[in-house]
C-alpha cells in the first residue's frame, strides 16, 4: 500500500544527501550541496558508510565470552523438579 507524496505540502524541506567518504571529491560534493542548500532554503543530509572490519565481527565478542567461561555442569539435584512453596503460619497480631 503506498502513501501520499508530502515532498509538496506546505512545511516540507527540500534535501541534498552527501555521500561523505575519503575521496578527493568529497569536499567538493560538501561544499557545493552546502551551497546549494543554503541559496534554495533546502536542508543537507550526509551519509557515511562503515565497513565492519570482519565478516562476523559483531559475533566475535560473543564467542571469545563463551570461550572463556566455564560451563556449569548440571547435577542430579538441579535437574528435579523445583519443590511446593510450604505455607507459612498465619501471623499473630497484637491489639
Amino acid at each position: 500500500m503506498s502513501r501520499k507524496r508530502r515532498s509538496y505540502e506546505a512545511g516540507h524541506k527540500p534535501k541534498y544527501l552527501v555521500i561523505v567518504d575519503e575521496s578527493p571529491e568529497c569536499d567538493r560534493a560538501v561544499y557545493y550541496a552546502s551551497r546549494r542548500a543554503a541559496r534554495t532554503g533546502a536542508a543537507m543530509v550526509m551519509l557515511l558508510v562503515i565497513e565492519p572490519r570482519g565478516r562476523h565481527q559483531q559475533r566475535l565478542g560473543v564467542a571469545d565470552n563463551t570461550k572463556r567461561k566455564p560451563r556449569r555442569r548440571r547435577t542430579p539435584s538441579s535437574t528435579a523438579l523445583p519443590r511446593a512453596p510450604t505455607a507459612r503460619p498465619a501471623s499473630r497480631r497484637s491489639a
